[in-house]
């Protein structure tokens, strides 16, 4: 929705730029993952020397997608990011200020092919105000159906099973035991297909018969 509304809000400044005499086109794109598979292509076209392409996008464009060509990025220092509340048994996603670390990150994004700025929505002040990092998904989801699949799986010690951090891998915990060693910066899908090619190597391995539980866990 703040998306959408950027988007409008800067498409009617740039019809009023233009009305002034404004050299360059604004062509201005959103760019969020429930965007159109066709909509969110078209941040990757390349724009005409007299076109200004402008992008508004959430945290998306911060470490999943490389968009070529970006010289400015503002950085408003906030995200929404997914958390549970057990008092309420409700998630939802929440407005928060960013990590000192997805700063970086954002900040990362200019000037990858030539010389560009981060133009950052807060004082130097705020800045080391931050936390260092983003808070572990492990520690913002429901973590019930996981235990509960563990336990299914015979692994009854649960407050000892060697949990992902998550850090690097924002993914919900159900699917990131041992995603590092699978992904590749290709993107998600050759990343699954990776882990169903260890699923079948393994399931056929010594005996050929299927898989345990405590393999598929062990899976390199």
């Amino acid at each position: 929705e703040e998306v959408e509304k950027v988007v409008s809000l800067l498409q009617d400044h740039a019809r009023s730029l233009s009305r002034y005499g404004m050299k360059k086109h604004l062509r201005i794109l959103p760019m969020y993952s429930g965007l159109p598979y066709a909509d969110q292509m078209k941040v990757f076209e390349r724009a005409p020397s007299t076109v200004r392409k402008i992008v508004v996008a959430t945290n998306i464009a911060e470490t999943s997608i490389t968009i070529n060509g970006i010289m400015f990025v503002i950085d408003c220092a906030f995200v929404k990011l997914r958390a549970y509340n057990p008092r309420t048994a409700i998630e939802s996603l929440v407005v928060t200020p960013i990590s000192k670390a997805s700063a970086s990150q954002r900040a990362g994004r200019a000037g990858r092919n030539r010389p560009g700025k981060c133009f950052r929505l807060y004082t130097e002040e705020d800045y080391e105000k931050l936390p260092a990092s983003t808070v572990p998904e492990m520690q913002r989801s429901n973590l019930a159906p996981v235990i509960l699949q563990l336990k299914a799986l015979g692994i009854d010690n649960v407050l000892r099973f060697s949990f992902l951090s998550l850090n690097n891998y924002p993914v919900c915990p159900l699917q990131a035991r041992e995603h590092r060693k699978f992904a590749v910066a290709e993107g998600d899908h050759l990343t699954m297909l990776n882990v169903y090619e260890a699923f079948i190597k393994v399931r056929h391995v010594d005996t050929g018969s299927s898989v345990s539980a405590r393999e598929v866990l062990r899976l390199r």
